[in-house]
């Protein structure tokens, strides 16, 4: 819980509110920044919550998980990794299932923004997660953006980017102790 206050994180800090409970912009959660043209919609981090919850619950199986974040994105939805190549909704869920990705052992997400402009949100943020992927465990330090878009079916999440590792001095210094402390005990490889 300390890493929750001493960062402001999102996801854990709402999962008790979702999925029947709307957002305004002033429930935004405590150390989340807002910014851009427009008053964050409540139905935009609504569906950023619910996509984000989706994706951060224990799953079985990649299926399962995608599963339950399908209603949260747009049909022409792609993902775009640090490898420099787009993939679909679908192609990502093949290749997440092929390469044994399974849940999160650890998973932090921190230095949460959220901009609004117009018919267009963005979240970025940075993540420090341990997963167990292509047969070992690995941990993984990222940046990462969240792009939606209003649809005439409401908010939809568009493209998620993976990005380079944010530098030390972007790191939280409890997440840096946590991170320590973990890998002090355990054998993880780093992606």
């Amino acid at each position: 819980m300390k890493v929750l206050e001493a960062t402001g994180l999102i996801f854990v800090a709402m999962a008790f509110a979702l999925p029947s409970q709307s957002f305004a912009q002033d429930q935004v959660p405590p150390g989340v920044s807002v910014s851009g043209s427009h008053d964050l919609d409540p139905e935009a981090l609504q569906v950023i919550m619910s996509y984000a919850m989706a994706a951060q619950q224990h799953f079985d199986t990649v299926e399962e998980r995608d599963a339950r974040r399908a209603e949260y994105v747009a049909p022409g939805y792609f993902y775009h990794g640090i490898d420099g190549h787009p993939i679909g909704f679908q192609g990502l869920t093949t290749r997440q299932t092929d390469n044994g990705l399974e849940a999160p052992v650890k998973r932090e997400i921190f230095d949460v923004t959220i901009h609004q402009y117009e018919n267009t949100a963005l979240m970025t943020y940075k993540t420090w997660s341990v997963v167990k992927d292509r047969g070992a465990m690995q941990e993984r330090l990222g940046s990462n953006l969240m792009v939606l878009t209003k649809t005439s079916e409401g908010w939809r999440v568009v493209s998620d980017f993976l990005g380079v590792q944010p530098s030390e001095k972007h790191i939280p210094e409890a997440i840096r102790t946590m991170r320590s402390e973990y890998l002090a005990t355990e054998v993880v490889s780093e992606e």
